[in-house]
């Protein structure tokens, strides 16, 4: 430890020079004064975020945002192909509850951040996987479980397990 200099004419010497005071357990100043528990007394000294939020907005500043690409012609005939399959197979709720079809959709996502240079304008490709459990050809979207994704959103539908095709590239 270093040795800390004190000047002589430091105003509240004498109560340094005291000590820390001790106390009984059950006298007037403890009974009054209970000791803090080692928990609340590190809450005290817990870091605290006067900013709430800024560091996510600066986190999300470097998401790396691309431009939406074009599929194909190769890719277009793929998409359609499993696209049609799925219709075929899910006319309806019962239809998809009992052939659980699971597939693997990519598709792209607009960024949603109006403090972003890339709003609306360019996004991020996601990847969902899970049960088909809807074709909307009026409203134009497949729901994968709970997740509805838009025609005009998706890159890539691969269909998986069973219903699987030979094709070497892995999608149907």
């Amino acid at each position: 430890m270093t040795d800390i200099r004190i000047p002589p004419d430091f105003r509240y010497l004498e109560i340094l020079s005291r000590g820390r005071p001790l106390h009984e357990s059950y006298d007037d100043f403890s009974i009054r004064h209970p000791s803090m528990s080692l928990g609340r007394r590190a809450k005290i000294f817990s870091p605290f975020d006067a900013l709430k939020g800024f560091g996510e907005a600066v986190a999300a500043k470097d998401v790396p945002y691309v431009p939406r690409r074009e599929l194909s012609e190769k890719e277009l005939e793929t998409l359609d192909r499993n696209v049609s399959f799925l219709r075929d197979k899910i006319t309806d709720s019962h239809a998809a509850a009992r052939l659980n079809i699971r597939i693997r959709i990519e598709y792209f996502v607009l960024c949603r951040d109006p403090h972003n240079s890339a709003y609306g304008v360019l996004g991020q490709y996601h990847t969902i996987c899970g049960i088909c459990r809807e074709i909307d050809i009026h409203h134009r979207f497949i729901r994968v479980d709970e997740h509805p994704v838009s025609f005009r959103d998706i890159a890539k539908v691969e269909i998986l397990g069973e219903y699987r095709s030979s094709d070497p590239a892995g999608a149907f």
